[in-house]
Protein backbone atom coordinates (compact mmCIF):
# COMPACT_ATOMS: atom_id res chain seq x y z
CA UNK A 1 0.00 0.00 0.00
CA UNK A 2 2.97 2.58 -0.94
CA UNK A 3 1.34 5.97 -2.01
CA UNK A 4 3.12 5.66 -5.52
CA UNK A 5 1.62 2.12 -6.50
CA UNK A 6 -2.30 3.54 -5.63
CA UNK A 7 -1.45 6.54 -7.25
CA UNK A 8 -1.18 4.58 -10.66
CA UNK A 9 -5.04 3.49 -10.17
CA UNK A 10 -6.31 6.31 -8.46
CA UNK A 11 -8.44 8.62 -10.63
CA UNK A 12 -6.64 12.14 -11.99
CA UNK A 13 -8.97 13.87 -9.72
CA UNK A 14 -8.09 12.01 -6.21
CA UNK A 15 -4.06 11.90 -7.26
CA UNK A 16 -3.42 15.44 -5.02
CA UNK A 17 -5.36 14.52 -2.22
CA UNK A 18 -3.81 11.07 -1.98
CA UNK A 19 -0.37 13.25 -1.65
CA UNK A 20 -1.61 15.35 0.48
CA UNK A 21 -3.33 13.16 3.70
CA UNK A 22 -0.34 11.35 3.75
CA UNK A 23 0.78 14.71 5.88
CA UNK A 24 -0.20 14.54 9.36
CA UNK A 25 -2.17 18.06 9.34
CA UNK A 26 -4.26 16.06 7.11
CA UNK A 27 -4.81 12.58 7.62
CA UNK A 28 -5.94 13.63 11.39
CA UNK A 29 -8.91 15.01 10.16
CA UNK A 30 -9.75 11.50 8.05
CA UNK A 31 -12.02 10.88 5.45
CA UNK A 32 -14.06 14.07 5.63
CA UNK A 33 -10.63 15.75 4.74
CA UNK A 34 -9.42 13.25 1.94
CA UNK A 35 -13.02 14.01 0.85
CA UNK A 36 -12.73 17.67 1.32
CA UNK A 37 -9.34 17.85 -0.66
CA UNK A 38 -10.83 15.70 -3.62
CA UNK A 39 -13.38 18.41 -3.79
CA UNK A 40 -16.46 15.19 -3.85
CA UNK A 41 -18.98 14.08 -1.45
CA UNK A 42 -17.71 11.46 1.06
CA UNK A 43 -19.44 8.28 -0.38
CA UNK A 44 -18.37 8.70 -4.25
CA UNK A 45 -15.14 9.49 -2.87
CA UNK A 46 -15.14 6.54 -0.57
CA UNK A 47 -16.81 4.04 -3.30
CA UNK A 48 -13.93 5.54 -6.10
CA UNK A 49 -10.83 4.86 -3.31
CA UNK A 50 -12.32 1.01 -2.79
CA UNK A 51 -12.91 0.28 -6.37
CA UNK A 52 -9.32 1.87 -7.39
CA UNK A 53 -7.04 0.57 -4.03
CA UNK A 54 -9.09 -2.75 -3.18
CA UNK A 55 -9.26 -1.55 0.48
CA UNK A 56 -11.24 1.11 2.46
CA UNK A 57 -9.96 4.87 2.68
CA UNK A 58 -10.62 4.25 6.55
CA UNK A 59 -8.22 1.39 6.60
CA UNK A 60 -5.58 3.42 4.97
CA UNK A 61 -6.16 6.30 7.22
CA UNK A 62 -5.94 4.45 10.34
CA UNK A 63 -2.46 2.71 8.98
CA UNK A 64 -1.18 6.36 8.35
CA UNK A 65 -2.20 7.47 12.05
CA UNK A 66 -0.83 4.03 13.85
CA UNK A 67 2.62 4.87 11.63
CA UNK A 68 2.77 8.01 12.88
CA UNK A 69 2.13 7.38 16.39
CA UNK A 70 5.01 4.60 16.07
CA UNK A 71 7.53 7.45 14.93
CA UNK A 72 5.99 9.31 17.87
CA UNK A 73 6.90 6.93 20.10
CA UNK A 74 10.39 5.86 19.22
CA UNK A 75 11.35 9.58 18.98
CA UNK A 76 10.27 10.05 22.41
Amino acid sequence: SEPDQISLALPDWMEVAWRQIHEPEHFRRGVAEFSRLCGRSREHVSREFRRAAGFTLNQHIRKLRMKHAALLLEAS
